[in-house]
């Protein structure tokens, strides 16, 4: 695919300073606009940290996006909206949180659309009132939907879309980045077309259109770098009401492989020509973080490849102070980060051992596709010898999976069990999260896979069929459990008969009584498959998925491994 693109803000002819950010990453072929809200520029701050969270989420986990230029699966598809809305709320969470640790920055927040390209596909995250504008072969299309109150009158036809631009509740808008931990996000993807022109901008600038379509008839100039300031110019003129930030994208071609780029966020390079050598991208690899992606003026580079590493657009210099000087963080997690280091799974996927994951009962059900998709979404944690990878108490949501190393889980006095490889933690806390009930340390040093339940709650719910095979997994791991508490209930059961019947005589009330309560607890103990899938009500998809043998649960690990190497060979 091969794109252009440029970009510019203005501050407007009304506000005396800027609270738009924009961002974007040759590299991740990701293009972000935000628009922040709060006084004491907290805004501005808002949208700078919302964009560079996103830019870190995204890139943190770019094996996600690689797996679906890969395959091109409709599978691979969903993991990569879910990765963008997983980016989107963790930003959420970030502005939230710098929101709370100063009163004067309470309530901010900031819109904020992405773009993303992959494969011939355009990937979109969206919350709050800035657009996404498309045209095709001379129609325009408004891409995303306001999360507006004047959007909401209008679907509700309680005002006409002409009334919106003089209407009191232009600026209200009713989902935003980080004024609350968590926010919906809209996501979709689309097949891009050859000569598709997509405009990303703030409400500086749409408020404009709305009233007039003539401008996007900048959007077919040959000049690609002069649409934006010419939208901008635009928007001044009619009013400049508030900041007005621009994205202008165009796709070229389809058939190459690689990006070719231009766009107007870094100072020009010296010596730099439109076919980039290897020495100077060298330079661009030196440039500091403050000559990064955001914030600059309509000065712009030839073109980057889309090799080309980018540093991290940098976070306001007020916030990194605030960071520097934020409160102390007890001892207990300093040891914890000092001994736990993670990095994204998909990045070592053709070094992990897969196949343990099959033996587990979790995903027994899941084929090749389906787990390099999961486990796309996971980090590989590290943990040193001695070191804890889970407190007592810990509120950590989250799914492990052991395959190096072994782990040892203590009560405060004393050792309760001993893990090895393939074991797995916290499945339970897919369903209810709860507070850790044990310490969890490195008995060596390990490895293993962690999922956040928030990032596999977002796969499962845009794929039913890897939804429905882990769900049918968590229910046969409970039916395990249930079986072992069967036999340990029925184990206590004889064991208090025989010392009852010891002290007790057999016709006396307590033994009669004994038994019949007994009889009764035990058979009214439920099986995991009622509680999750009522036998007569199992869904067809189920019934044919294919059935796990009871004996494989106790088989070792290592015959389960000479299996699947063996069907491998087969």
């Amino acid at each position: 695919m091969q794109v252009q693109f440029w970009a510019a803000t203005d501050v407007g002819l009304t506000r005396d300073h800027n609270e738009d950010n924009y961002l974007v990453d040759p590299n991740l072929h990701l293009f972000v606009v935000a628009d922040g809200m709060g006084g004491h520029a907290a805004g501005e701050i808002a949208s700078s940290v919302a964009v560079h969270e996103v830019r870190e989420a995204i890139k943190k986990q770019k094996e996600v996006v690689e797996g679906f230029k890969k395959s091109g699966s409709v599978l691979q598809r969903q993991t990569v909206l879910t990765l963008l809305e997983q980016a989107i709320l963790t930003a959420c969470k970030s502005v939230y949180q710098c929101a709370q640790e100063d009163s004067e920055r309470h309530g901010m927040g900031t819109t904020l659309s992405l773009l993303l390209l992959a494969r011939n596909r355009a990937f979109v995250g969206h919350v709050g009132d800035s657009r996404i504008y498309r045209t095709r072969e001379g129609k325009v299309s408004q891409i995303t939907e306001d999360h507006t109150v004047i959007n909401e009158l209008i679907k509700s036809g309680r005002i006409k879309p002409n009334e919106a631009f003089n209407s009191p509740y232009k600026n209200a808008v009713t989902r935003a980045v980080g004024v609350h931990p968590s926010v919906e996000v809209d996501t979709f993807d689309f097949e891009v077309q050859s000569g598709d022109n997509y405009l990303l901008c703030s409400d500086g600038l749409s408020g404009y259109l709305d009233e007039d379509q003539g401008p996007f008839s900048y959007l077919s100039r040959d000049e690609i770098k002069e649409i934006p300031k010419a939208l901008i110019d635009f928007a001044n003129e009619s009013g400049g009401k508030d900041n007005i930030t621009a994205i202008v994208i165009r796709i070229d071609e389809l058939e190459q492989p690689k990006m070719s780029t231009s766009f107007g966020m870094l100072p020009p390079l010296p010596n730099t020509s439109v076919s980039m050598h290897e020495s100077e991208l060298d330079e661009l690899d030196e440039l500091e973080a403050e000559e990064s992606l955001v914030g600059f003026t309509d000065e712009g580079i030839p073109s980057l490849e889309q090799d080309d590493e980018q540093e991290p657009p940098p976070l306001p210099q007020q916030l990194q102070k605030d960071k520097a000087h934020s409160t102390q963080i007890p001892s207990a997690q300093i040891a914890s980060a000092q001994t736990v280091s993670a990095q994204a799974a998909g990045t070592q996927l053709d070094h992990l051992p897969i196949n343990l994951l099959k033996v587990s009962p979790l995903f027994a059900l899941l084929n090749d596709e389906l787990i390099e998709a999961l486990v796309s979404l996971a980090e590989v944690i590290k943990v040193e010898a001695n070191s804890p990878l889970l407190l007592k108490g810990d509120e950590d949501d989250a799914l492990y999976f052991l395959f190096e190393g072994e782990l040892r889980v203590e009560d405060d006095e004393s050792q309760v069990s001993h893990l090895t490889v393939g074991a797995m933690l916290g499945e339970d806390q897919l369903l209810i999260p709860t507070a850790q009930a044990f310490h969890v340390l490195a008995d060596a040093d390990c490895q293993l896979l962690r999922w956040r339940s928030e990032a596999l709650h977002l796969l499962m719910s845009r794929s039913p069929e890897i939804s429905a095979r882990i769900m049918w997994g968590l229910a046969l791991l409970n039916q395990r459990k249930i079986e072992r508490l069967n036999r340990s209930l029925l184990m206590v059961n004889e064991m208090f008969t025989q010392t009852l019947e010891q002290y007790v005589p057999k016709d006396h009330p307590v033994q009669s009584s004994w038994r019949e309560e007994s009889k009764t607890l035990i058979a009214s103990t439920p099986s995991s498959l009622e509680v999750y899938t009522p036998l007569e009500r199992m869904p067809e998809f189920v019934q044919d998925l294919p059935k796990i043998p009871k004996a494989s649960f106790e088989i070792s690990l290592k015959d389960a491994q000479d299996m699947l190497d063996a069907e491998q060979d087969e």
